[in-house]
């Protein structure tokens, strides 16, 4: 055979191609998304979960909290505790992702910034179905109590 045959197994390496700016900005809003979502999860526990640690302190509740309520108390206080380190910490990450995937021209910036998003969202919306159920079921059993075992409007 002749040598004008194209080289099949060609093992020259050759450059990957850029990331798209399609790809790029993908990359910066899963890790704006993912961001948001540790931030909204943050939030519920700052403001929302004392809010309801009240309540369960003024009804005094017979036989205590629910290990999973009482876990979710104690995470809302270590987080309090740390927000001044926590807050700033998802902040700037979150940017750091942004901006690498906007401007770096490779694909591992983009990569690392669409699983942040993805994975984030996932981990926030188990923990943010735990916070509900734990925070709200205790109160439940208080308004049942409250309103002598109806359960209804009237």
């Amino acid at each position: 055979m002749t040598s004008e045959m194209p080289d099949v197994f060609d093992n020259e390496p050759r450059a990957p191609l850029p990331p798209t700016r399609g790809a790029r900005v993908i990359g910066a809003v899963m890790a704006l998304v993912g961001g948001m979502a540790w931030v909204a999860l943050l939030t519920i526990l700052l403001t929302v979960v004392p809010r309801f640690e009240d309540i369960y302190i003024k009804f005094n509740m017979p036989g205590g909290l629910p290990d999973l309520t009482r876990g979710i108390i104690a995470a809302s206080h270590a987080v309090s505790r740390m927000a001044i380190i926590v807050l700033p910490m998802v902040t700037i990450e979150t940017f750091l992702l942004v901006g690498f995937s906007v401007a770096d021209r490779r694909r591992t910036a983009i990569t690392i910034s669409t699983i942040f998003g993805i994975v984030s969202c996932l981990v926030v919306t188990i923990f943010g179905a735990l916070i509900v159920y734990g925070i709200l079921n205790p109160f439940m059993n208080i308004m049942t109590h409250v309103s002598g075992g109806r359960s209804g409007g009237g």
